[in-house]
């Protein structure tokens, strides 16, 4: 957008002008701010588990581009996700998955408790916590 000659007014970005008018309705909608923001991966964590119990980790949002315009969906971000589990207490890496993640952009990855694991396990993908898992005893 152009400046109008003696404007010192600096052009707005193009996603802050979300309003569409319905002229022969009279109607007015806006779209907040939060629309126009892409979600980051997300993942499903249970919150226990036992030592030597495989558990589901679903997640989702990996994409590697930010479509939030209408573009439509964004591509995934790899072929394959990892997902790294974490001893909490020492930081130690205790197990590690691989999952294909699909054209949606979503992925179940499945990793197994180690069988001497206790306290609580961190998981992560791409360097982010997605949570943690309590280890409780087997029953």
């Amino acid at each position: 957008m152009a400046l109008h000659p003696g404007s010192t007014r600096a052009p707005r970005a193009a996603s802050h002008w979300c309003v569409i008018a319905a002229l022969g309705a009279g109607l007015l909608a806006a779209c907040s701010p939060a629309e126009s923001a892409c979600a980051g991966p997300a993942a499903t964590i249970p919150s226990s588990a036992h030592p030597g119990q495989t558990i589901k980790v679903p997640l989702e949002n990996l994409i590697s581009d930010c479509y939030d315009q209408g573009e439509g969906l964004a591509n995934p971000v790899a072929d394959t996700v990892t997902v790294t589990l974490f001893d909490g207490a020492t930081q130690e890496t205790v197990a590690t998955a691989t999952a294909p993640v699909d054209a949606d952009a979503r992925a179940v990855v499945k990793l197994t408790v180690p069988t001497d694991a206790s306290g609580s396990l961190v998981i992560v993908y791409d360097g982010v916590t997605m949570g943690a898992v309590t280890i409780v005893p087997a029953e």
